[in-house]
């Protein structure tokens, strides 16, 4: 969790204190972004999605092709990654609102959190002029 010290540490809004996890099967990435409107960090790994995944919108291709896009509280996202460690694969299961981590038989479940974070990719220019 990386991108956790960007996050808003205020309840006002939400979704700030969140670290936005994007799946994208298409590229088979995944991004964690955060921000607490003064700062912007964003980190992405590889990712792939499990066959016969069916993924949050019950359709595994939609899930495959489409990933995902949810919000998970950064102070939970950071002790999560603290006790999985920092080697191995991590599996990452989405409902409607929850999101599950499973690495070495650990597994814990967190709650969503409600709310949009803003995209980098459409804030910030990926080349300079």
């Amino acid at each position: 969790a990386d991108v956790a010290v960007a996050a808003g540490r205020d309840d006002t809004l939400p979704a700030l204190t969140g670290i936005r996890l994007g799946l994208d099967g298409e590229t088979g990435t995944m991004t964690l972004a955060a921000t607490d409107r003064y700062r912007f960090a964003v980190r992405t790994l590889p990712w792939k999605a499990a066959a016969g995944d069916p993924g949050p919108e019950g359709s595994a291709d939609a899930f495959h092709e489409a990933g995902a896009d949810v919000i998970v509280s950064a102070r939970r996202l950071t002790e999560i990654a603290r006790s999985l460690g920092r080697s191995g694969l991590v599996s990452v299961a989405l409902d409607a609102g929850s999101a599950g981590f499973e690495h070495a038989g650990m597994r814990t479940t967190v709650r969503l959190l409600e709310g949009r974070l803003p995209r980098h990719d459409k804030l910030f220019a990926l080349e300079s002029p």
